[in-house]
């Protein structure tokens, strides 16, 4: 166990981290730096966990 661990375990969460791991959690998607989640999601078949929520937006002209 690293020396100041108990610094670590009561230090503020990083917005950003908290977001990704929402949204990892929401989304039921992997969670893990862009190359390493895309392997997975290949892998497992998890394509639709990476889409954007709701239907497409409609294409001018149609």
């Amino acid at each position: 166990m690293p020396n100041d661990w108990s610094k670590y375990i009561n230090d503020e969460e990083n917005k950003t981290d908290v977001d990704c791991i929402r949204n990892s959690i929401e989304r039921q998607a992997p969670l893990g730096d862009e190359f390493w989640q895309l392997n997975m999601v290949k892998q497992c078949g998890l394509e639709s966990t990476l889409n954007p929520i709701g239907r497409p937006r409609r294409r001018d002209g149609i």
